[in-house]
């Protein structure tokens, strides 16, 4: 017999996990006979709450409580189910103990989970009409989504990456624009010098590679710069992000290649215009 200590509890009924899509990862769901009157109490546990107190010993039909009640009040656990977080996205997974919504008495509130291929427009009235049809003193408070259930607690994390995203295509930009001054300046400063590349035998694609290999040396050193910066702020903004981590490879591989892209983008006008520059008019440049 084990007494659980931090978990919640959590009432279920029939075909609850595989409603929300939790797997259960040992022993059996709940069953209609589990919630006849005469059946022993039984209990499906998460992982994180199996694993303190069970350690490698099997729970399946161990007894455990968490009720406060004296003497206490065992159940016998018949499965183990997968992590889930109910509440807060962010905080880690909660400890949580699944009864029968019978035991030890109804509750006075509950919430139906329906998993459904039609849209909320359809799905709400016939509901309702379940509902009713079930008990005419039943009130249907409110009918939601899943997926705006997890919107609505993503809501500062949504707002944060817009105007994130807002001012990193603006930074984005102005860069762009800062690297196609400099390298326009460069261009005009080294007219004279291309035409006497062009005119001892260098081709316009070979001066068109030259000036683009320049720009990507600069992007390279501000890459190099703000790498080293990220990774030390990666634990400040660490707080803000869900769902990928502040040194993620994928993210950091995305954004490399978005910068060589806009750097090759701002380049490639003032080396396409050095390219075509006629030698005979480049020497004679002031």
């Amino acid at each position: 017999m084990k007494n659980l200590t931090g978990g919640i509890f959590f009432h279920a009924s029939v075909n609850f996990f595989h409603t929300m899509g939790t797997p259960l990862l040992k022993g059996r769901d709940s069953e209609p006979r589990d919630f006849q009157p005469s059946a022993p109490p039984v209990a499906i546990v998460s992982e994180s709450l199996a694993r303190p107190f069970f350690g490698n010993d099997n729970p399946l039909g161990m007894r455990c409580s968490n009720f406060e009640d004296i003497p206490p009040r065992w159940v016998e656990v018949i499965g183990v189910a997968k992590d889930t977080k109910y509440e807060n996205l962010r905080a880690p997974a909660q400890r949580v103990i699944y009864l029968p919504y019978t035991w030890p008495h109804p509750e006075p509130e509950m919430s139906i989970a329906v998993r459904a291929r039609t849209d909320m427009a359809t799905l709400s009235p016939a509901l309702r009409r379940e509902v009713r049809a079930a008990n005419p003193e039943f009130a249907v408070q409110r009918i939601t989504t899943q997926s705006k259930l997890v919107n609505d607690t993503l809501v500062r994390e949504r707002l944060l990456a817009t105007v994130g995203g807002f001012f990193g295509v603006l930074a984005l930009l102005m860069a762009a624009i800062g690297l196609y001054g400099i390298m326009s300046y460069t261009v005009a400063q080294r007219t004279q010098e291309i035409g006497i590349r062009m005119a001892l035998g260098a081709t316009r694609h070979e001066v068109l590679g030259m000036i683009l290999r320049e720009s990507l040396l600069v992007v390279a050193a501000g890459t190099i710069v703000g790498a080293a910066a990220a990774l030390a702020a990666a634990r400040l903004i660490s707080t803000l992000l869900f769902g990928v981590s502040a040194q993620d490879p994928a993210t950091a591989v995305i954004v490399v290649c978005v910068l060589v892209a806009a750097a090759l983008a701002a380049a490639f006008i003032p080396a396409r215009r050095a390219a075509q520059t006629e030698p005979i008019v480049a020497l004679h440049y002031d």
